[in-house]
């Protein structure tokens, strides 16, 4: 879980605003891993050791390397959240994958 540390000087506003951007980040990764489980017996069937990216409940990319996936998940998604799993290696490979900019 992402958590935010504020400035000293950050106003309350932001404050609330940056605590709810970051909130709805986790609820968006929290949802693609949920996603993810759903569907890992069929993933698992398809694309064993290799990694998926999952956005909005759907893989939206296939890769054998991590930054292949992340790289080609952000060109898709955007600056949108998203999981990356390494399919039957999750309890050891997974990632919550989101920038700021």
């Amino acid at each position: 879980m992402f958590d935010f540390v504020s400035q000293s000087k950050s106003t309350d506003y932001e404050l609330s605003f940056n605590l709810w951007f970051v909130d709805r980040i986790n609820k968006s990764i929290q949802a693609d891993e949920e996603a993810y489980r759903r569907m890992r017996e069929h993933l698992l069937k398809e694309y064993r050791d290799r990694r998926v990216a999952v956005h909005n409940g759907k893989v939206v990319v296939v890769g054998d390397g991590q930054s292949e996936v992340i790289k080609k998940a952000f060109s898709i998604v955007g600056d949108s959240p998203f999981c990356v799993n390494r399919v039957g290696e999750e309890a050891r490979v997974g990632r919550r994958v989101y920038r700021f900019r």
